[in-house]
């Protein structure tokens, strides 16, 4: 163990109440090198849902989005879909979308797409756009309501299909897991799909409100992990569980620096995860779906889509303003937060030489 080590473990433990997940390693040499590799090649995307009001109340479109990753030195963008009203992506024509696809490329900008379904109607749909931008990861999720053991089935039938259309596509799909099922219950799902086309997006924050704590979640799904949406949130408690609301990553209550060295350092020889999109979400609210001492097979209650409340106290014209410099914000913050990992990497390699 070297003098850094203390350090090193002190940075990671804030904010985890000792429920640590994935052990803390012995900062050597070679822990040090692919620290400093993964920092250097991490992809970062901006995400429409960070500029959910502008998208909704305001007039951003999908080449807002493309303008801000550029002008921010971001690496790409994540799209919903139906991001935009009208201006959606699902309503543009092919033409419209050969010419998103091509400022992309001459940006030098990669797209992600995603939808909240594993419906085979949807997948149809978000393929047809990945097709014509030349998109080759989307996100889904399952969204459905009854017993815990029917959504699993249900997922894991339509994930096979979904993983034949992926690999006649030549796309992948990541499955995130979406504030209702655990996190072995995701890792059940996509070990019975079993093709190497089905993933996990892992969100900071989405495990709450299924009774989780993100660093053990984390760990069991780590083999799986290939995408991630950073954001900060609190958790409110609920009777026996957890809802959540979106706040800024600085003023959270998750252990970030943790979740993202483990993040960092999956896979041996390449990054395990592709790409860490910035879903900036304030005054995003979900609710509780499991409970502590629930029955074993428990009824998921029916879910309309998620959505961000627009702050009704100031001019909408601000509101909107406010959302643009809430995402400025959120990429200074893990870019200091890559910083410190990034400076207490080159002082350990200082003292190997």
């Amino acid at each position: 163990m070297t003098s850094l080590q203390p350090y090193f473990e002190k940075a990671l433990k804030r904010k985890t109440d000792n429920v640590l997940g994935i052990p803390i390693v012995d900062f050597r040499k070679d822990i040090a090198v692919r620290l400093l590799d993964r920092i250097d090649s991490i992809k970062l995307y901006a995400h429409t849902y960070a500029f959910y009001c502008n998208f909704k109340y305001g007039a951003f479109d999908i080449d807002d989005l493309i303008k801000f990753a550029f002008q921010e030195g971001l690496q790409g963008i994540s799209a919903h879909i139906d991001a935009g009203q009208a201006r959606a992506l699902q309503y543009k024509t092919i033409s419209e979308l050969k010419e998103i696809r091509t400022h992309a490329k001459k940006l030098n900008l990669g797209i992600n797409l995603e939808i909240s379904s594993t419906s085979k109607s949807e997948i149809n749909e978000v393929v047809r756009i990945a097709l014509e931008l030349g998109v080759r990861n989307i996100r889904v999720y399952i969204r459905y309501s009854g017993r815990v053991s029917k959504i699993i089935e249900t997922g894991i039938d339509e994930l096979k299909d979904a993983a034949k259309i992926a690999m006649k596509n030549d796309l992948y799909f990541t499955l995130e897991q979406h504030e209702d099922l655990k996190s072995h219950e995701l890792v059940r799902i996509i070990e019975a799909v079993n093709n190497d086309r089905i993933g996990i997006l892992f969100d900071f924050g989405n495990m709450i409100n299924a009774g989780e704590e993100p660093l053990p979640a984390l760990q069991t799904m780590a083999p799986h992990i290939k995408h991630v949406h950073l954001k900060g949130i609190r958790k409110v408690q609920q009777g026996g569980g957890f809802a959540q609301l979106g706040v800024a990553e600085e003023n959270d209550d998750l252990p970030q620096m943790k979740m993202l060295f483990d993040l960092l350092m999956l896979g041996a020889d390449l990054p395990q995860i592709k790409t860490f999109s910035l879903e900036q979400e304030i005054g995003y609210y979900s609710p509780v779906f499991r409970q502590k001492g629930e029955e074993d097979d428990p009824i998921i209650p029916e879910r309309g889509p998620s959505e961000t409340s627009l702050n009704r106290d100031i001019p909408l014209k601000d509101s909107l303003l406010m959302e643009v410099r809430n995402s400025c914000d959120q990429i200074r913050f893990v870019r200091n937060l890559l910083e410190k990992l990034k400076t207490i990497a080159e002082i350990q390699l200082s003292f190997e030489e």
